[in-house]
């Protein structure tokens, strides 16, 4: 649950989203739909990224288990393969805007 609340996103959460954002702007822009755009991992050390696109038929109502094989084998906590997978994502302090305890993420005028 934690990575799910956005006051706890790590600055590769916020630097992502914006540069995801932005492509998949770029890209209906030049007419594509039915698809979204996804980040290929391209290395743990040093983490890098790319990002693309994707069919959404072969996305959209499914889902993406945590693979076994970075669970240890009594099934009480992960190996070192989840650590560098996960290690890169959790990087960073983002300075949050907050009013009366609550973040701030967006304001209109």
């Amino acid at each position: 649950m934690q990575r799910c609340s956005s006051h706890l996103a790590s600055l590769t959460d916020i630097d992502e989203s914006q540069e995801i954002g932005s492509a998949a702007v770029r890209y209906a822009l030049l007419g594509h739909t039915g698809e979204m755009m996804v980040f290929v991992r391209k290395g743990n050390n040093p983490y890098a990224v790319e990002i693309s696109s994707a069919d959404i038929k072969d996305i959209a109502n499914k889902e993406k288990l945590f693979p076994r094989e970075w669970i240890n084998e009594k099934g009480n906590n992960i190996k070192d393969e989840a650590i560098d997978y996960f290690m890169p994502l959790i990087q960073g302090e983002v300075n949050l805007f907050k009013e009366n305890g609550l973040p701030v993420h967006l304001r209109i005028k």
